[in-house]
């Protein structure tokens, strides 16, 4: 993607992280899970 974001990271565990990305044009979580760069857990 090559593009500057700002990565919040929020909190951590098991080698897993939960965080933020932020980009100019908005939140790109959904692009990301789409093109398989990133992963939804449900923990309870």
């Amino acid at each position: 993607m090559q593009r500057d974001v700002q990565v919040i990271l929020e909190t951590f565990n098991n080698n897993n992280f939960v965080g933020s990305i932020i980009h100019r044009n908005g939140n790109i979580a959904e692009a990301l899970l789409r093109e398989g760069f990133a992963r939804c857990v449900d923990w309870s």
